[in-house]
């Protein structure tokens, strides 16, 4: 069997247990994020461990997780905050590229998320002037006005 197949059966499985215990016991969580969140953490401690090699696919779940996160936060955030969606999806992708292991280069990066969330922190902290509400509100609008 393919290590593919196994992920995918792996996660049909866990959805249905999951499933199963989201109507037992009432609690409100999302089963398919929880169970490719269950799968990808296993894998990538039997990643750390050397018993799975197979990082892209790792990295593949890991980053749905990433934008299953984002989803979930501009919905439940204030709109105001959403100006921090995309330092937000560069700090996790980032997150995910050390906890893979990645420690070469990373300088470079650390400092362009970094600066980014400064400018986005000062656009959010200046919105009150016309001019920087008005690219606030340009940059909340990306995603919702295509």
């Amino acid at each position: 069997m393919t290590e593919i197949l196994s992920v995918f059966l792996l996660i049909m499985a866990l959805f249905l247990v999951l499933l199963w215990v989201k109507t037992i016991a009432k609690w409100k969580f999302c089963v398919l994020c929880a169970s490719v969140s269950v799968t990808w953490m296993t894998l990538l401690v039997l990643y750390w461990l050397g018993r799975f090699e197979n990082v892209v696919l790792v990295a593949v779940l890991m980053g749905e997780s990433v934008i299953g996160l984002y989803s979930l936060l501009v919905k439940k955030m204030p709109e105001k905050l959403q100006i921090f969606r995309l330092p937000f999806v560069l700090g996790a992708t980032l997150a995910v590229y050390l906890l893979l292991g990645e420690r070469e280069n990373v300088s470079g990066p650390l400092l362009a998320v970094g600066m980014v969330w400064v400018v986005f922190l000062l656009v959010y902290a200046y919105r009150s002037n016309e001019r920087v509400r008005r690219i606030g509100e340009k940059i909340i609008a990306c995603c919702r006005d295509w």
